[in-house]
C-alpha cells in the first residue's frame, strides 16, 4: 500500500493530467483572451481544425487561434485580408476589394502547402464616363458541390462621398478556376452570401441605395436565391430601408438576415417571409447560428446578443466585432486585442418590460430566460440614478444615486416570468423631484441581475417607471 502522502502526489499529478485548463474548457461561459496585437481584420473565419483563423496580427500574414489560446502562423507568403472560407481539401478562399492590394479586386486561393492562386474578377464598365467603378467582393460560400461562390456589389463614385449602388452579380468559381457570372437584375447589389439547407446560395442585397454630402438612402431590400445551375428568384425585404446585410441559416431552415437597425428578419425557403426579432442593437457586424439552434448577432457599438428561435435574448456583455462559429461548435467574438470565445449552453436572461406600482411601492420586472435546460436563478440589484447633477474632479461623473437590496429570482428554462422588487421611500422621493425633460431625456433606473453560470444583465430603464403606472421600454 502507498503511504498517505505518496497517494497524494499521485491524485494531484492525475488531476493536474486529466483536468482541462481554463483556457480549453468545455463548460459553459465565456472565455477571453488577450492579444499582444490589434488584429486589424474584418472578418473571422472557421478553421479547418479548431478555432479560427484571422489576419492581420503584427507581422504574421493570417493565422489560426486555437482554443489554448496559442496563435499558429498560417503557411503563405500571401494571404490578404477579406472575406474568407475554406473549402473541403484545407484550402482557403480569400475575396480581396478592390483597393487593398493588389489594387484590382479578386479572389485569392491559398492552398494548404502555401501557395497562392489569383483569379481576377471581372470589372464592370463604368454607367457613365464620370464615374468611378467600385466592386466589393461582399460576401464568400463553398457551394453544396464544393465549388466556390461569391457575391461581386457594384459601385459607382462620382467625388467624394457620393456612391451609389449599380447591381452585382454572383460569381461561380471552381476549383480549375473557371468563373461563371450570373448577374442580378434590376441593379440590386449583392452583398452577404451564404449556403441553405437546401442546396441553394442565399444573399441579401440593396436597390437604389445611395450616399451622399447632404443625404442618402437604404434603398430597397432584397434576398435572393440562386440554384447551382443560375437559376435566380429575388424576394423583396417586408420592411422599407431595412438595408439587409448579414445572413445565415438556420438548422430548421429558416433564412434569417440582419438589418441595419440591429434588428433581425426571417424568410422562409419558398420565399415566404417569417418573424421578425427586435434585437435593440446597432450596425450589424456578423450573424450565425451556434450548435444549439439560437442566431448569435454581434454589432458595432452594442453587444452579442443570442436569439433563441422563440424570440428569447440574451445579451453578453463582450466588446463586439467579427464573429465566427468554429467546427468545435464555440462562438468567436474579435474585439480590439482581445478575443472571446463563448461555449454555448450557458443561461441568459433578459428584461422585457418594467411596471411599478407607486401605491404598493413596488416594481414588477417582466423577465425571460433561455439558451439552458436548467433554467435562470441569481439576484436583482437595482440602482437609481439621479440625473442632472454631477459632483466631483472636472471629467469625472459622480451622479449622486440609491441602490435597493438585492432581490432573488428564479425563472424556468425557455420560460418568462415576474420578479417583484420592493421600491425604498426614499427613492420614490428621490425619484419624485426629478423634473419632466430629465424623466424623458435621463436613463435613471440602471436593472442588473446575476445569472448563475451565465452573463450578467445589465439594462437602462427611464426613472419615470418608478412614479407611472405603465409599463416602461428598457434600453
Amino acid at each position: 500500500m502507498l503511504p498517505r502522502r505518496s497517494l497524494l502526489a499521485l491524485v494531484l499529478v492525475l488531476a493536474c493530467v486529466v483536468a482541462p485548463t481554463s483556457a480549453v474548457a468545455a463548460t459553459p461561459g465565456v472565455i477571453t483572451y488577450p492579444l499582444a496585437h490589434r488584429c486589424l481584420t474584418d472578418d473571422l473565419a472557421p478553421a479547418p481544425g479548431k478555432g479560427v483563423v484571422l489576419s492581420g496580427c503584427g507581422d504574421k500574414t493570417a493565422a489560426n487561434f486555437l482554443p489554448s489560446g496559442r496563435l499558429v502562423p498560417l503557411p503563405g507568403a500571401e494571404f490578404p485580408e477579406g472575406p474568407t472560407v475554406f473549402g473541403p481539401g484545407g484550402e482557403a478562399w480569400i475575396g480581396v476589394e478592390e483597393g487593398d492590394y493588389p489594387r484590382e479586386p479578386m479572389i485569392v486561393r491559398v492552398l494548404p502547402d502555401g501557395s497562392v492562386q489569383r483569379f481576377p474578377v471581372p470589372v464592370a464598365e463604368p454607367a457613365q464616363p464620370t464615374e468611378r467603378p467600385e466592386n466589393v467582393v461582399a460576401g464568400l460560400a463553398i457551394g453544396a458541390e464544393g465549388d466556390l461562390w461569391a457575391a461581386i456589389g457594384e459601385r459607382s463614385a462620382i467625388g467624394y462621398p457620393y456612391v451609389a449602388s449599380r447591381g452585382g452579380e454572383v460569381l461561380r468559381v471552381s476549383p480549375a478556376g473557371e468563373m461563371t457570372a450570373f448577374p442580378v437584375p434590376e441593379e440590386i447589389e449583392p452583398r452577404a452570401l451564404t449556403l441553405g439547407p437546401d442546396g441553394n446560395l442565399w444573399f441579401t442585397g440593396l436597390q437604389f441605395a445611395y450616399t451622399g454630402e447632404h443625404s442618402s438612402s437604404a434603398g430597397v431590400g432584397w434576398v435572393g436565391r440562386m440554384t447551382p445551375t443560375g437559376s435566380l428568384s429575388l424576394f423583396r425585404t417586408p420592411i422599407r430601408g431595412s438595408e439587409p446585410s448579414a445572413i445565415a441559416a438556420s438548422p430548421t431552415g429558416v433564412l434569417w438576415y440582419a438589418e441595419s437597425s440591429g434588428n433581425l428578419g426571417t424568410i422562409h425557403a419558398d420565399g415566404s417571409p417569417g418573424r421578425r426579432y427586435l434585437t435593440e442593437g446597432r450596425v450589424p457586424e456578423g450573424l450565425v447560428f451556434g450548435p444549439e439552434g439560437d442566431a448569435w448577432l454581434s454589432t458595432s457599438g452594442g453587444h452579442l446578443t443570442r436569439v433563441t428561435p422563440s424570440g428569447q435574448r440574451t445579451r453578453f456583455p463582450l466588446e463586439p466585432g467579427p464573429i465566427a462559429v468554429g467546427h468545435e461548435g464555440d462562438i468567436w467574438v474579435l474585439g480590439w486585442k482581445r478575443m472571446a470565445r463563448v461555449v454555448p449552453g450557458a443561461p441568459g436572461l433578459d428584461l422585457l418590460g418594467l411596471r411599478a406600482d407607486r401605491r404598493t411601492r413596488t416594481v414588477f420586472l417582466k423577465v425571460a430566460c433561455g439558451g439552458s435546460a436548467r433554467g435562470c436563478e441569481g439576484t436583482f440589484h437595482l440602482t437609481l440614478e439621479i440625473p442632472g447633477h454631477r459632483v466631483g474632479p472636472i471629467g469625472v461623473d459622480r451622479r449622486p444615486h440609491y441602490r435597493f437590496g438585492a432581490t432573488p429570482y428564479s425563472v424556468a428554462p425557455e420560460s418568462r416570468g415576474t420578479v417583484r422588487v420592493k421600491v425604498p421611500a426614499k427613492a420614490i422621493e428621490l425619484a419624485s423631484r426629478f423634473s419632466p425633460e430629465s424623466r424623458r431625456t435621463e436613463r435613471g433606473l440602471v436593472v442588473r441581475a446575476t445569472v448563475a453560470g451565465g452573463p450578467l444583465m445589465s439594462r437602462h430603464v427611464a426613472a419615470r417607471s418608478l412614479l407611472e403606472t405603465s409599463v416602461g421600454s428598457a434600453r
